[in-house]
C-alpha cells in the first residue's frame, strides 16, 4: 500500500485471515412451525428439539434405530392385517 492512498479495510489482507470454525445456528431454527407448538414451547419456558440435528450426537444413532424400527413395525403390522 502506498502512503498516499486512502486505508481500504477491503484491501487490507491482514483483517480477512481468521473465519469461524463452526456456523451459529439461527435462533428461530428450533422455533416452532405452527401456533400450537410455539405455545407448547412458550408453556415449557425452553424449546424442544424439532430436528434431529438439535439432538446430542450420543443420541441421534439410538433415535435412528428406534424410528427405523418403529417404521419396520408399522409396516409389518399393516402387511400381517392386509393378509390375515
Amino acid at each position: 500500500m502506498k502512503k498516499d492512498d486512502k486505508y481500504n479495510p477491503y484491501k487490507d489482507e491482514s483483517l480477512h485471515y481468521t473465519q469461524p470454525d463452526q456456523q451459529q445456528a439461527p435462533i428461530d431454527d428450533r422455533k416452532g412451525f405452527n401456533d400450537v407448538m410455539q405455545h407448547f414451547d412458550s408453556v415449557n419456558g425452553h424449546q424442544l428439539p424439532k430436528k434431529i440435528d438439535h439432538l446430542p450426537k450420543s443420541i441421534r444413532k439410538i433415535t435412528k434405530w428406534f424410528i427405523t424400527l418403529g417404521i419396520g413395525a408399522y409396516i409389518t403390522f399393516r402387511i400381517y392385517q392386509i393378509f390375515f
